[in-house]
């Protein structure tokens, strides 16, 4: 039988003992920014050594920091670019393997924390003590050709990269690599608007986008059942999720199966796409106009430099390489997350 009980689910060896020494990492600046002080208390009360990001670039220099103090938690508190920087930085410091994940959801749009059943602040500190933990995978990024290093992961005061790394055209994902209308609409949302409007920020700005978004021709070769499958045209959207699923509100991908959840949509006239976007059918598997893959590697060229949203970052290229590190990230995660279901409160 199946070490999980059947379900062909990762679960961590279980520990009985407390973590013996807890770190927060906390971005002030994510969301609204009021949240600084309650998420200080409720940490420090907790016994947890809290550092603040500073800068751009600063949470994986603190997840580092953490790694260095022989943190056996770490918790991200911020949105999900705070958690990307977290990751990335233990991830350089080789503590993932040692080293369990947690995240308190205070950005603006809290994806991650959302997928994996953490309902809050309060309930982000409950998970952190006595959630489950799960082993889940990572995504991977390289851009520009082989070896010739032209990609740039952007610097954003909000984000958890750090564009001073020495090869910052490569980099990690724990949601979504986008390219397209939502990373344009994604990465033109400016930080005032999140501020101001939340999540709606994201849909005007999609709208906006959607007016003069013109498509991107792509050539993508992606791995399926051991086998290589490719698509060439002009798309509207190419989406490569982890976690993160494309389809209904809140769908979530199967983080613990080794394979990335990939879609293209094809060109299609903006009247059309909106239509499409309004009633849900956009990343219909059935529809013609949608093309999905479940891969375990994806290389995507597009005919000009392009702008991809990695996590909410921007990394611009014209050649992408996507893998996935299967089970190497821990995680703690909510009552509610199953990985075999597409949402958390199904």
């Amino acid at each position: 039988m199946d070490p999980d009980g059947g379900t062909g689910m990762r679960i961590a060896e279980d520990d009985d003992s407390d973590p013996e020494e807890r770190w927060l990492v906390l971005n002030p600046e994510s969301g609204d920014g009021g949240h600084r002080e309650r998420v200080r208390r409720l940490a420090e009360e907790r016994g947890y050594t809290v550092r603040e990001t500073q800068y751009a670039g600063h949470a994986p220099e603190l997840a580092r920091e953490a790694a260095a103090a022989d943190a056996d938690l770490v918790a991200a508190a911020g949105g999900d670019g705070t958690l990307n920087g977290v990751v990335s930085g233990l991830d350089d410091a080789d503590a993932l393997p040692r080293t369990v994940v947690g995240v308190v959801p205070v950005g603006t749009a809290n994806i991650f924390a959302d997928l994996v059943g953490v309902e809050g602040v309060e309930h982000a500190f409950e998970v952190l003590a006595d959630g489950r933990e799960r082993r889940v995978d990572l995504g991977t990024v390289e851009g520009g050709s082989p070896g010739d290093g032209s990609a740039a992961l952007a610097d954003d005061p909000r984000s958890g990269r750090d564009d001073a790394d020495d090869d910052d055209s490569r980099g990690l994902f724990v949601l979504s690599s986008l390219a397209g209308l939502p990373a344009e609409a994604s990465l033109a949302t400016s930080s005032a608007l999140k501020s101001r409007l939340g999540t709606v920020a994201f849909v005007a700005t999609a709208l906006r986008e959607a007016i003069d978004f013109d498509g991107i021709h792509l050539s993508v070769e992606a791995v399926v059942d051991g086998e290589e499958t490719t698509w060439e045209g002009d798309a509207l959207v190419a989406l490569v999720g982890n976690l993160r699923g494309f389809g209904p509100p809140r769908a979530r991908a199967n983080a613990e199966d080794g394979l990335l959840d990939a879609v293209i949509v094809e060109r299609m006239p903006t009247r059309e796409l909106l239509a499409e976007a309004a009633t849900g059918d956009l990343f219909d598997p059935d529809a013609d106009h949608a093309r999905h893959f479940r891969s375990t590697s994806l290389e995507i060229d597009a005919a000009n430099e392009l702008a991809f949203s990695v996590d909410g970052e921007r990394l611009a290229t014209d050649h992408l390489s996507v893998g996935v590190r299967p089970g190497v990230l821990r995680i703690k995660v909510g009552p509610d997350y199953d990985a075999a279901l597409p949402n958390p409160d199904d």
